[in-house]
């Protein structure tokens, strides 16, 4: 009789618990502390004023040459500086690695901001992009763009985008800030700040390198394994990681797909201390046995990141990369709410919509990616 109340009881709590937390087998799927680049990058500290990235000249002709650089000083950005529609810049850190860097507006209202190596350009995803994209590129007025000194006497770039509409109809002027040392790439409309790229400064692109370095690599950089099976890496460590803050913004949503709540919980304990621990995964997997609130990764992975203020509207983030990544959100304050995204290869290829609602941002992110048939 004991032997079957016990057995009773077993099968009570069995029956009980819930089911994924029965089936879902966590020790088969990777964290961030399997995932080299993710452990690399998600405690790295930021990078002090003097290491950062900057934007030191601009590309003009003859652009894979020393001689294509062109001074980036007060005043009209030179002509040859801009490619048809897209504004080209020479970026560097404090260790001299040089970095591409592509803006370019389209008549949607929205911009592209995109970086990769000099040398070496990476891997782009091909047919993804709407095949009639570049047709929206929305070329600047000969001399709108400048460069002006702002009030702490650091160089800023503004670039104009053409006016974004909500269902009022109504367009609200917008523009692409790039300020130069630190490097920082600001969306803001009708003066009220939508997307901030780098505010945080923990802007990371490992570069492209032909053998280790004992002095400097760290574990996982060019091999890893994960139950059995070798990861190698024959070009080294090439992850790229960024802060990216949504000023004003209580809550953030998107970067499908994850059994969890609409509005994204924190990832990293903040005062609340409330936190899921663990990033948000993008990796396209079959669970057939998943968690309901969890941050892994589900069938399809969409790299698009979206916010809502009270002032600036909804606004978004498309970053247009394959590999695979983890997305840190942390618990929002009164500046607004922010994340910390890392991807293990690629290019930073970034869509910044500045909405002003959601239908706007649909209407943008349609024309980047064209719409459902």
């Amino acid at each position: 009789a004991a032997a079957a109340a016990v057995a009773a009881a077993a099968a009570a709590a069995l029956l009980a618990a819930p089911l994924g937390a029965r089936a879902f087998k966590a020790h088969e799927f990777k964290k961030c502390a399997d995932a080299g680049f993710c452990a690399r990058h998600r405690e790295r500290e930021a990078r002090a004023e003097g290491e950062s990235y900057r934007l030191e000249a601009w590309r003009g002709a003859g652009a894979g040459t020393q001689a294509g650089a062109l001074p980036a000083a007060v005043g009209v950005v030179p002509a040859a500086a801009l490619d048809g529609a897209t504004l080209r810049a020479w970026v560097v850190d404090s260790a001299g690695a040089k970095l591409a860097l592509d803006v370019t507006p389209y008549d949607g209202g929205y911009a592209r901001v995109r970086l990769d190596e000099a040398e070496q350009p990476r891997y782009q995803v091909p047919d993804v992009l709407a095949a009639d994209l570049g047709a929206h590129a929305a070329a600047p007025a000969a001399g709108v763009v400048t460069t002006v000194a702002d009030g702490s006497g650091r160089l800023v770039t503004i670039v104009p985008l053409p006016p974004s509409a909500g269902r009022s109809g109504n367009g609200r002027p917008c523009t692409l800030r790039l300020a130069h040392s630190p490097l920082v790439v600001e969306l803001s409309c009708g003066g009220e700040a939508l997307v901030t790229l780098n505010a945080a400064n923990r802007l990371e692109f490992e570069r492209t390198r032909a053998e280790p370095d004992p002095d400097r690599d760290e574990e996982g950089m060019w091999a890893e394994t994960f139950r059995g099976h070798e990861d190698t890496k024959p070009h080294g460590p090439q992850a790229v990681a960024i802060d990216v803050e949504f000023p004003g913004a209580k809550h953030m949503y998107g970067i499908p797909e994850h059994a969890t709540s609409l509005a994204l919980k924190p990832t990293k304990r903040g005062v609340s201390g409330e936190s899921l621990g663990e990033p948000y995964r993008l990796y396209n997997l079959d669970v057939f046995e998943y968690l309901a609130d969890s941050p892994f990764g589900l069938y399809g992975s969409i790299p698009l990141l979206l916010a809502h203020s009270a002032r600036g509207g909804t606004a978004g983030l498309f970053w247009f990369n394959a590999a695979e990544m983890f997305v840190d959100v942390h618990e929002p304050t009164d500046a607004g709410s922010s994340a910390h995204w890392m991807t293990e290869s690629g290019v930073m290829d970034l869509f910044l919509f500045p909405g002003p609602d959601m239908d706007a941002v649909w209407r943008q992110y349609a024309q980047v990616t064209s719409p459902t048939s």
